[in-house]
């Protein structure tokens, strides 16, 4: 992802509580695809970057849209966390054929509501780019 830094701070979602942790959450201006092997998990043109700064510089996460995942494809894990900013996340594995990989990715399902640009995000998929592909796609 070609991510450049942001000079404008009131695109910034931060709690005021928590200045120092915070993030920015932009539209993606060309269509993105999360592969898994040959499998394609999420392909769209409305997905999201998602750039964090809290104990330090987050690696940039997209969202996809739900309804752009192939959700048939991701299970629940169980799995769940907490993030000061976001809110509860779920956790799903993949279930392929004979191949299953944990925690393959997640979910913000209970948001928190300091801020409504968090509702970008609300159930809004994200994959764990150490085992997912995310490709883009600009020339199409």
């Amino acid at each position: 992802m070609d991510v450049s830094a942001e000079k404008d701070i009131t695109n910034r979602i931060y709690r005021a509580d928590k200045p120092d942790h915070f993030m920015q959450i932009t539209p993606i201006a060309y269509p993105v695809e999360a592969r898994w092997r040959d499998l394609t998990l999420g392909y769209s043109s409305q997905a999201l970057l998602l750039q964090e700064v809290g104990r330090s510089v987050y690696t940039p996460v997209v969202y996809f849209p739900r309804q752009h995942v192939a959700t048939e494809y991701l299970i629940e894990s169980g799995k769940t966390s907490r993030c000061p900013l976001k809110g509860s996340a779920v956790y799903f594995d993949l279930n392929f054929l004979d191949s299953r990989q944990l925690a393959l990715a997640w979910s913000y399902q209970q948001m928190l509501d300091f801020d409504t640009r968090l509702e970008l995000i609300h159930k809004a998929v994200a994959f764990d780019a150490s085992a997912v592909q995310i490709l883009e796609h600009k020339n199409r």
